[in-house]
């Protein structure tokens, strides 16, 4: 069984919807790649910019912070005589200056070398008390620093809850010893200063120009990581790439494939009063949901118009290729021989509504000639019967018993007739006109068919009855 062709209509459907929606994609994918780019552009300059921001934020405050340590120090260092009280009333009044600040001290280094030490702290109850001596990595009171130091983090329990930093600034007294004064702040309170973010998830980082960190929410990334060790240990180059950039001391953005979030974007400034980094980030997914709910929304609408596209498609084929489907159905009964086969008539003026008018006449035209053909084909073949009703009656009129004399074996006769057409005017005869005298005859009327078949009859007869009073053939003829 032939397989079936795919119909005119469902070719028109492919040539026209097959184009439609892949011009639909190609708009849809084009369109989402842009929204996509512009929306990682926008990303990267408005979170630049934040993170500019946040690090301009962070400046301010910790450059108070430089300042309130500086004006102490400045003010303790007068004099070596200031009573101890008076001395705890500035280091109180610096914890209640700023949430951050929780611990204070003043170290006065003698030109001797010898140490004096005086700390308060805060206590649960957020009063002001005496502490213990400085908390942290150790100061190296024997160099000044009058612009100021920043440790890098540290844990002032076991449970890690109480991670801090602290800064420390020294001034030159006039008897010649050296006055430091230390903040210390508590890290866990930056994000009720500066957080949570207006940007990314909200979360951020702040790292020395080293790689360690000096804060994030993972205690021990505080105590014990840093970018270049994170990047050894993970086998990571991206990490350690990453690192070199955030590092750079530039502004910055950078696209990185992090293991337990995916892909997210982040975005750093320096912080210029320390050697400092600001950083925070933002998933990729929230950077492009907008562009993913556009890439959805215009995923269902071209699903609907192609749906509409196709239904109009169908819709419109169908108008145009019925008159088309029943003209074949016509030609296909048409071609078995069903001449009673009706051709649609289609008033539409265009090559379709004229390939059906003439369709239309020329199954008219078909019947009326194999109507024709028909009756001359009945008068021929009846006109072929009267001629072999002729050949049988001409043929039985020749001589056809051999041998015709069996009683004279001094002669033998043999012949054969064979007309050019169905009759004709060649004959023989032969008989005994007597005993000892035989008649034969070899004739050819002129023409050919009936008439000469006709006249052959006629001679036949006319000779045999006349050479039985002729006595010689010439006279017969004569």
């Amino acid at each position: 069984m032939a397989e079936k062709a795919p119909s005119i209509r469902w070719k028109l459907i492919l040539a026209v919807g097959i184009p439609a929606v892949l011009v639909y994609a190609f708009i849809l994918v084009i369109g989402t790649y842009g929204l996509r780019t512009r929306a990682i552009e926008r990303l990267k300059d408005n979170a630049t910019r934040m993170a500019s921001i946040y690090a301009a934020r962070f400046d301010a405050e910790f450059t108070r912070l430089s300042t309130i340590a500086r004006l102490t120090a400045t003010t303790l260092q007068t004099s070596d005589s200031d009573p101890e009280e008076e001395v705890r009333r500035l280091l109180c009044r610096n914890l209640s200056e700023d949430l951050l600040i929780d611990e204070s001290c003043l170290i006065r280094r003698s030109r001797s070398g010898r140490l004096q030490e005086i700390c308060v702290v805060e206590s649960d109850d957020g009063s002001c008390t005496d502490g213990e001596a400085m908390q942290g990595p150790p100061l190296d009171t024997s160099k000044p620093a009058p612009d100021g130091i920043w440790s890098r983090g540290f844990a002032r329990d076991a449970d890690l809850e109480r991670l801090a930093i602290w800064h420390a600034i020294s001034a030159e007294a006039v008897d010649g010893s050296l006055v430091w004064l230390t903040l210390g702040l508590r890290l866990n309170r930056f994000e009720e200063r500066f957080g949570p973010l207006e940007v990314g998830t909200g979360e951020f980082g702040i790292f020395r120009s080293d790689g360690s960190y000096v804060y994030d929410r993972r205690p021990e990334f505080v105590l014990e990581k840093t970018v270049p060790l994170l990047a050894i240990e993970h086998d990571r180059p991206d990490i350690a790439r990453l690192g070199e950039e955030l590092l750079s001391g530039r502004a910055g953005v950078s696209r990185f494939d992090d293991d337990d979030e995916g892909v997210i974007w982040i975005f750093y400034a320096p912080i210029a009063v320390t050697d400092w980094i600001f950083a925070t980030h933002i998933k990729e997914s929230e950077v492009l949901a907008f562009a993913n709910a556009q890439l959805r929304r215009g995923i269902v609408i071209t699903v609907i118009g192609t749906v509409l596209i196709l239904a109009s498609l169908l819709w419109i084929t169908r108008r145009i290729t019925r008159p088309l489907s029943s003209l074949s159905s016509a030609v296909a009964r048409l071609s078995k021989g069903d001449l009673s086969v009706r051709v649609p008539e289609n008033t539409s003026k265009d090559e379709i509504g004229r390939l059906g008018r003439a369709c239309h006449r020329m199954v008219a035209d078909l019947k009326a000639h194999v109507d024709t053909l028909a009756r001359e084909v009945a008068h021929r073949e009846a006109f072929e019967r009267e001629l072999r009703v002729a050949r049988r009656i001409q043929m039985s009129l020749l001589p056809r018993r051999f041998p015709p004399f069996p009683e004279h074996d001094e002669f033998d006769i043999h012949a054969l007739s064979r007309p050019a057409m169905m009759v004709g005017g060649d004959f023989y005869d032969y008989f005994m006109l007597s005993e000892r005298h035989l008649a034969f005859v070899i004739a050819d009327v002129s023409g050919k068919g009936v008439p000469a078949a006709l006249y052959m009859a006629v001679a036949r007869t006319a000779i045999r009855d006349l050479s039985l009073e002729c006595d010689s053939p010439a006279e017969l003829i004569v």
